[in-house]
């Protein structure tokens, strides 16, 4: 689904859905534990996502790319909500950067919110 911001810029949607064979209550660990996260997306994964105004990074390509998430929303074994800050966008490159993840200068960032449902 498509929207026009206030900018004029087009914003898409998308809805993935994922079947995996586990309980909700696994699921929810491994998107909210940093040791288990790191067991299947990337095994650089630092910070925490436990609970809400928590922030994660995932770091790719021996720590040259990384992906921020701030969580927003936690309900154990029903949902996880994930929102990237503002600043990782192609257009939001400020030069080096101490600590944390870098402002990233590519497209592939990804910029908005992961609402993972569990059922």
């Amino acid at each position: 689904m498509a929207k026009v911001s206030e900018g004029g810029q087009m914003s898409y949607g998308i809805n993935h859905q994922v079947g995996i064979k586990a309980t909700p209550d696994d699921i929810y660990r491994a998107l909210a534990e940093t040791e288990k996260l790191a067991q299947w997306w990337t095994i650089d994964t630092r910070g925490s996502g436990a609970k809400v105004g928590d922030t994660l990074e995932f770091w790719f390509n021996k720590a040259s790319f990384c992906q921020q998430f701030n969580v927003k929303e936690l309900e154990p074994g029903k949902r996880v909500v994930w929102k990237s800050p503002k600043g990782q966008g192609a257009d939001q490159w400020e030069g080096p950067h101490a600590g944390g993840c870098p402002p990233h200068a590519g497209r592939d960032a990804y910029r908005g919110t992961a609402d993972m449902k569990l059922s």
